[in-house]
């Protein structure tokens, strides 16, 4: 059949012929059907999900974005101008047609009207950034203090800017209104509502009222005729703002009380959101391919990147000495001197200046360090250096050690960035492709190896392991050891590989079902094997012949979660547990089937594991403990921040490790069960862990994998770029040596051993 996607909200299959949708709260992949099942969604609360999210693309919120932009100095500046809006005495406001284009195109399109009148040739398929003035030192146009604000709107609607609405002049709101309406501005008006609204009391109601019927304002007006209503006896007391309010107008609103047409103030419905920063986006992408009022390219390895030459010029001053307006795009590559930057790296640093997008490569970011000292771009330079700092893979580590030994390595953020890089190096010896210190400047290439060399001597030995990769005709997305084997499922069904070489022995044929399996479950004293699907089925087959003996239902009213072997009583030594998002722990006994008993949490369980004494459950934001003797749960806060997707009992330490969606390890003590540390080196969710012979392996979805010293929580491995994909699952065993099993998004599994 064709090839199944999951569906991150109930983890079931998601074929192509399914309607399916992102799931608003948690931007995930999602069935019709899931949207609404926000009990196991993957973020129960919006602003979690998109924080989260947010960690994820490595990026920041729109509002600190659009703090980071420098938009409004171009509004401070008017060399690269081509749009002046003339007020006379010399008064003028600079503006861009490219920013008007996209941000108030009815407003772009009186200035495209006005061009064309002149004859400027301005509709060619390459816009011409032609200068065209426009003479508003009239009456019938906006005054220059309302234009300076509606601009500030277009350049920089952000949290800083709604800040600044708020002080908006009460003479100057329904002017403002009313430019908004003609421009079809809908949040600024909607945002001169709110303010209106605000500045309404019987000292602004005559001023407010008379202004918002000089231009025609009605939602303004009704506002202050259901104000004069509600207070018309103070409205009537003041003589002499009734005077200056007009006779007519004066009529109107003491006739419709009278009258019985007392006014109620509407209701202007809630404030669209910001659109800045879509907007930006989506200018950078037109500019950037050529289409759309660039003045300014580059080549780089045969590839022309258009820009907006004012943008660049409001992120660094220094950019103006290299830079002069042109009406038509200019070649810019020896002006600016990029010849030593790759394509990507160029476009990561617009991105960046146009809409904020700050996710650079690790080697774009190595890559820029240069280009930004030589203009300054200080901000820039620390987000660089983080991204080298935290994102260092073994193919690109070398090259960071030549920027660090290349530049100022006294900096301290330096000194900090060259720790990480040389640990890492030394951790990821043999995956360094050393030939590449042979391109490199000899004096530099020496030093570098100098300080490996020293790294290695007073560095501890680091573990070895060792890497073998095996095909799979399908995603696999569970597995579990069965003996001298391992068996995996996934879309195309159950599979039986050899444990040491990986190699496939045989396909089980199995019952049919779409779910994703959860468990794969040896209950080896009594030669049955376990899958457990998240639709709550249990398929029961033969560990020696492999067939299917019987299938049956959890009854779980959700999806489960999770699935361990564990004894129930002394009575009862092997049975399986289960736990749904329905907030049930279930047991079983592991050769019958019997359901032996049920423990109700009023929490979705997500996780579960043994420590001998009972079971750890884990929830958002929470952990429960249903300890033996007496079946009864408690419930505490978890000392971290998210869903507790993956648990892990480490008996050497009688510690519980609970692997949290934001990244975090929480670790508690399974005896006090009170908080003992959190590690916080992974930066997603994770996706598989495991724990064997002393060591604790986390994979985290960012396609990270380390390794940590139960004992010690010291970090022996980080592995970053050697994963061939995102793991989906892990399994581990004891056999000498120690090994780990992951399957991964491409169809692969990789089989790592510690020697």
């Amino acid at each position: 059949g064709e090839e199944a996607n999951w569906c991150d909200t109930c983890e079931g299959f998601l074929w192509q012929d399914v309607l399916a949708y992102q799931c608003s709260l948690c931007f995930t992949n999602t069935h019709e059907q899931c949207v609404k099942q926000e009990d196991i969604c993957q973020g129960s609360s919006g602003e979690e999900a998109k924080s989260k999210k947010k960690i994820r693309s490595n990026t920041l919120d729109s509002d600190m974005l659009a703090k980071k932009m420098k938009y409004t100095r171009l509004l401070e500046d008017d060399m690269f101008a081509d749009v002046f809006f003339d007020y006379g005495n010399g008064n003028h406001l600079p503006a861009h047609s490219f920013i008007l284009h996209f941000r108030c195109p009815k407003l772009a399109g009186q200035i495209e009207d006005l061009r064309k009148k002149a004859g400027k040739g301005f509709f060619k398929q390459k816009k011409e950034h032609t200068p065209v003035h426009l003479n508003w030192n009239d009456t019938d146009n906006i005054s220059l203090t309302s234009m300076q604000f509606v601009l500030n709107f277009l350049y920089s609607d952000n949290e800083e800017f709604q800040k600044i609405a708020l002080m908006v002049q009460p003479s100057q709101i329904a002017e403002i209104w009313l430019w908004a309406r003609t421009w079809e501005l809908q949040r600024l008006e909607r945002l001169m509502i709110q303010r209106h609204s605000k500045v309404l009391n019987n000292n602004t109601v005559f001023e407010l009222l008379k202004g918002a019927h000089k231009v025609g304002a009605g939602p303004l007006k009704e506002q202050c005729m259901a104000f004069a209503h509600g207070n018309l006896q103070g409205f009537l007391s003041q003589k002499d703002k009734t005077t200056d309010l007009g006779m007519d107008l004066f009529q109107e609103v003491v006739e419709a009380f009278y009258d019985g047409k007392v006014a109620k103030a509407p209701d202007p419905g809630p404030i669209p959101g910001s659109t800045l920063i879509a907007d930006l986006e989506t200018m950078y992408a037109k500019v950037e391919r050529g289409e759309e009022y660039s003045d300014g390219f580059v080549e780089i390895g045969g590839k022309k990147i258009h820009f907006n030459k004012a943008i660049l010029a409001a992120n660094s001053k220094l950019f103006t000495r290299e830079l002069k307006p042109s009406v038509l795009p200019e070649n810019c590559t020896q002006a600016l001197g990029v010849e030593s930057l790759n394509a990507s790296a160029f476009q990561s640093l617009l991105k960046f200046f146009y809409f904020g997008d700050s996710s650079f490569s690790a080697i774009d970011s190595c890559n820029l360090i240069s280009f930004c000292k030589r203009f300054e771009l200080v901000e820039v330079l620390a987000i660089c250096e983080r991204q080298m700092r935290d994102n260092l893979t073994y193919d690109v580590v070398l090259d960071i050690l030549a920027v660090v030994f290349g530049g100022s390595s006294g900096e301290e953020h330096m000194k900090m960035l060259e720790k990480s890089a040389l640990d890492f190096a030394v951790q990821n010896l043999e995956y360094l492709d050393l030939t590449s210190l042979r391109k490199m400047d000899q004096e530099l290439s020496s030093r570098i190896m100098y300080r490996l060399l020293t790294q290695l001597q007073i560095a501890p030995p680091p573990i070895r392991i060792t890497r073998k990769e095996v095909s799979v005709q399908a995603k696999v997305t569970c597995l579990g050891v069965v003996g001298e084997s391992v068996w995996l499922t996934g879309a195309n069904g159950l599979a039986v590989h050899d444990l040491q070489n990986g190699s496939k022995a045989a396909d089980i044929r199995r019952a049919s079902n779409q779910s994703r399996c959860k468990a794969i479950i040896h209950v080896y004293l009594v030669g049955k094997v376990w899958v457990v699907y998240a639709d709550g089925e249990v398929q029961v087959f033969n560990d020696s012949t492999r067939q299917m003996e019987t299938s049956f239902p959890t009854g779980h009213c959700g999806h489960v979660m999770a699935a361990v072997l564990a004894p129930f009583d002394s009575q009862q030594p092997t049975c399986v547990w289960t736990a749904g998002a329905d907030g049930v722990l279930n047991v079983f006994h592991g050769q019958s089937l019997e359901h032996l008993s049920s423990v109700q949490l009023n929490e979705p369980i997500l996780s579960m594991c043994f420590d001998g004494m009972g079971m750890w459950l884990g929830s958002k934001g929470k952990l429960g403990v249903v300890p033996f003797q007496t079946m009864q749960p408690s419930l505490q806060e978890l000392s971290g921040d998210g869903r507790v997707t993956h648990m892990l009992h480490i008996p050497t330490t009688k510690e519980i490790w609970c692997f949290c969606s934001s990244g975090d390890i929480v670790i508690h003590s399974a005896k006090s069960q009170k908080h003992v540390k959190t590690l916080s080196r992974h930066r997603d969710k994770f996706v598989a862990v495991a724990f064997v012979d002393g060591i604790v392996w986390s994979c985290s979805a960012d396609s990270v994998m380390i390794c940590w010293k139960a004992r010690t929580y010291e970090t022996l491995r980080t592995l970053r770029g050697v994963l061939s994909a995102v793991p989906v699952d892990a399994v581990c065993t004891s056999s000498s040596p120690a090994t780990i099993w992951t399957s991964t998004k491409n169809n692969k599994i990789c089989i790592y051993k510690k020697d």
